[in-house]
């Protein structure tokens, strides 16, 4: 069921509210995602996103398992239709997309540094890969096509995943609390100004058991940094019927200081959509 927002009609990312604004789809729309932010992306930013964020995630890393399970798309008669697999004596031949396994690569990331207190250093973009597939369908690649080498050739993209996960959050905070209610924390990693993203986005290592009938999981807690000072929490499981890992993006803080800050808070405190923990918790 789609959920739509009332419209920002200001550009949740640069602020601009010359129309055109585009809708924001939260959780991406090739995800098929349902939460609806109207009004909320203009055409530069939008651009941004698309080239440095979704196209490498959306269309290159998961380009061949949405096509294959036909996810939502905009351009259907662009759908892969083949796979360039390459056999043990090293030759290229390409199968439908419907013998392939279409695994996607999984990042894992530490604990974000804003929540552990580490120093930026060599290892701040440490992370891990696993990979999403089929056994079932492996196996079938593998007797489908008797040559093939069995190996899949990966790129790793952790920082635009990072991006993708910061954008997830910030849309998912403006659109629950409200324009202006609280300070972005993301915005220069979502835009490309920084690459510093294990300061916001981090995960746990370990990964929990599929949730049966589970989609994407997105909730939001606040964390006390000061007796005025909250960390705003959005965490994201995307496609938690899989197993997939969890993460944790710190979308920006409210200050009690501000009474628009304090009027989001209790209204959503009371509605149930925030889990307050205090200062001192873990």
């Amino acid at each position: 069921m789609v959920h739509r927002y009332s419209p920002v009609n200001e550009c949740i990312y640069c602020k601009e509210t010359t129309p055109p604004l585009d809708t924001e789809h939260i959780i991406p729309y090739a995800f098929g995602g349902n939460l609806l932010l109207p009004k909320a992306s203009c055409r530069k930013c939008a651009k941004i996103i698309n080239k440095q964020i979704e196209t490498p995630i959306l269309s290159h890393e998961w380009g061949a398992l949405r096509a294959k399970h036909r996810f939502p798309t905009r351009n259907k008669n662009k759908r892969r239709t083949h796979i360039t697999v390459y056999e043990k004596d090293g030759a290229a031949k390409k199968i439908s997309i419907k013998e392939h396994s279409t695994p996607v690569p999984l990042y894992r990331f530490k604990q974000a540094r804003i929540l552990s207190g580490a120093p930026r250093g060599d290892d701040n973009h440490h992370f891990t890969m696993s990979i999403l597939t089929s056994h079932k369908e492996e196996m079938a690649m593998k007797t489908e096509v008797a040559n093939w080498n069995q190996k899949h050739q990966f790129f790793a993209q952790p920082l635009p995943f990072a991006r993708l996960l910061a954008k997830i959050a910030h849309g998912y905070i403006t659109a629950e609390l409200g324009i202006g209610t609280f300070i972005p924390l993301t915005l220069d990693l979502i835009l490309g100004r920084t690459d510093d993203y294990s300061m916001t986005v981090g995960g746990i290592w370990d990964i929990p058991p599929p949730v049966p009938g589970g989609d994407h999981i997105t909730d939001i807690h606040m964390l006390f940094a000061s007796s005025v000072l909250a960390l705003v929490i959005v965490d994201i499981r995307l496609f938690s019927a899989a197993e997939t890992p969890c993460y944790h993006v710190v979308a920006g803080n409210i200050n009690f200081h501000r009474p628009e800050h304090v009027r989001a808070f209790e209204k959503h405190k009371i509605g149930g959509k925030i889990k307050h923990i205090p200062l001192g918790s873990t």
